[in-house]
């Protein structure tokens, strides 16, 4: 799907009755040496750290 996850994902919403049994992260798949999303987590922690640094979200526009 267009997250990433290997199974469906399904966030709260009117039509599933506000369920939060689809919508759940799936933080061990960065630990399984046979996927990607451990690339996936080393860019997002990256951005984080480097966003921290130099402070582009919150600054002036």
């Amino acid at each position: 799907n267009e997250f990433g996850h290997p199974e469906w994902l399904d966030f709260p919403r009117k039509g599933n009755n506000e369920s939060y049994h689809y919508a759940r992260r799936q933080f061990h798949l960065t630990d399984d040496d046979l996927l990607r999303y451990k690339f996936l987590n080393n860019f997002d922690r990256d951005m984080n750290k480097l966003e921290e640094r130099c402070g582009w979200l919150s600054a002036p526009q």
